[in-house]
């Protein structure tokens, strides 16, 4: 089956099985080692992609779903001027997840700032609801997603 699709802002096209999952083959077709399909449920929140601008879990997502949607990682969003309020949000209130969950963290916390300029701790706490992260203090990172919002927020109105 062939799809196209638009990945970081990259056009891109491939032949592939219609039984593959797309975390798949970001990870190990086109190399996006941000993912990690650690429980192929979505529960644990290691896969997070933005798929259209909406969270998703690339986990559960049948690779031919990508069919003509716009997909961003943890890849991509590094490479946006918004990464660096997160990362100053998250270093200021003590909340860094490991190397290994800060991909999706960071993928997951531009969902949150993207549908809301001013998140709630609640707000926030409902969105990481599902995930797992043995790594970090929700209480923190919910803490530096506000923070990081606020330098989001001077960012954006000068």
């Amino acid at each position: 089956m062939k799809i196209s699709f638009t990945l970081n802002g990259q056009e891109l096209a491939a032949d592939v099985p219609a039984s593959l999952r797309l975390v798949d083959f970001l990870r190990d077709r086109l190399k996006i080692h941000s993912l990690h399909p650690s429980c192929y449920s979505g529960e644990c929140g290691n896969c997070a992609v933005l798929l259209n601008g909406e969270l998703a879990y690339s986990c559960m997502i049948p690779v031919f779903a990508a069919q003509g949607t716009s997909i961003h990682t943890y890849e991509g969003i590094q490479l946006s001027e918004e990464y660096e309020d997160i990362i100053k949000g998250l270093r200021d209130e003590n909340a860094f997840p490991c190397s290994y969950c800060l991909p999706s963290k960071i993928v997951i916390i531009q969902s949150i700032l993207k549908s809301s300029p001013d998140p709630s701790t609640q707000d926030i706490f409902e969105v990481f609801a599902g995930t797992h992260c043995p790594c970090t203090n929700f209480h923190n990172l919910a803490r530096g997603i506000i923070r990081a919002a606020f330098y989001r927020r001077e960012h954006v109105n000068g």
